[in-house]
């Protein structure tokens, strides 16, 4: 099964793609509110897709890039 992580602040817009990806996508789907949060809610996996924001903030970006 595919892994999805999507880091998003808002919970409305959070809860709105939940319920989007679990409809339409065969993928477990991991939601974070951070990027430090969506790391430590992965542990050792790696996602096949990652969905953030247009406007992740600079200190979750430079967190996701780091990892990357």
């Amino acid at each position: 099964m595919s892994l999805i992580l999507a880091v998003e602040p808002d919970k409305r817009q959070a809860k709105q793609l939940s319920s989007v990806i679990r409809q339409q996508v065969r993928a477990e789907l991991v939601v974070a509110e951070s990027g430090a949060a969506a790391l430590a809610a992965l542990g050792k996996r790696i996602p096949d897709l990652i969905l953030t924001p247009p406007l992740l903030p600079p200190k979750d970006e430079a967190v996701l890039t780091g990892w990357l």
